[in-house]
């Protein structure tokens, strides 16, 4: 069973608000910094799910 997110959807939008406002590079320049900061910081999602997210994204490309 899944746990409840421990976010709510406002701060969700505001955190991609901010990213793609400050972020220089495109979505492979700050997938370091969103693992640093979603996975060990806030904790928002768990390091199995960021590491589906970036193969996935790595898959577009190919």
């Amino acid at each position: 069973m899944k746990e409840n997110p421990t976010y709510t959807l406002k701060e969700l939008a505001f955190y991609f608000l901010k990213l793609g406002t400050i972020g220089f590079g495109g979505p492979v320049a700050l997938v370091g910094y969103m693992y640093k900061d979603l996975v060990e910081n806030r904790k928002w999602i768990s390091e199995e799910c960021m590491s589906l997210i970036y193969v996935d994204h790595k898959s577009q490309f190919i």
